[in-house]
């Protein structure tokens, strides 16, 4: 009986070590572009503009969109009404938006309707941007048509 026991233990042993071995880890790839703006895009930014061609919705002031440094691949901010985080990968001047978690405080019709076409379109989007406009810092998501586009400005 004892065999028997130790068998099991030794088969349950190796399940879990077989188990162990196929976890996949990423592994981190160097990108000169993503490396590069990454300390520049840290922080927190404000939505000035959302287009959709040919529409540009109603932007409300209170929409934010942060990226902080740690932990990495997240995002978090506000729709104007809710908090919102996920996650999102950039590798060159790709952008890649994953699930996003949103809070459920009711707001009017106008700011429900407004977060949920920003929360939409930065789904949508595949592309990121960083630049200047003058000395203000600027932060473009679009989709690689430019048919979506999100224009912000850092707040830190």
């Amino acid at each position: 009986m004892k065999r028997i026991y130790k068998f099991s233990g030794l088969i349950a042993l190796v399940l879990i070590l077989f188990v162990l071995s196929a976890c996949k880890t990423e592994k981190y790839v160097p990108d000169s572009y993503a490396d590069s703006i990454r300390p520049s895009i840290t922080g927190t930014w404000k939505l000035v503009s959302m287009k959709e061609s040919p529409v540009e919705y109603y932007v409300s002031n209170k929409i934010t969109f942060i990226i902080p440094e740690d932990p990495p691949h997240s995002i978090n901010g506000s729709t104007g009404i809710n908090l919102y985080n996920g996650t999102a990968w950039i590798q060159s001047e790709d952008f890649t938006c994953g699930a996003i978690a949103v809070t459920k405080i009711a707001g009017t019709q106008e700011e429900e309707k407004n977060e949920s076409e920003y929360l939409r379109l930065l789904k949508a989007c595949n592309k990121i941007k960083y630049g200047k406009d003058g000395t203000q810092p600027v932060l473009c998501i679009y989709n690689k048509e430019k048919t979506i586009e999100l224009n912000f400005i850092k707040l830190d």
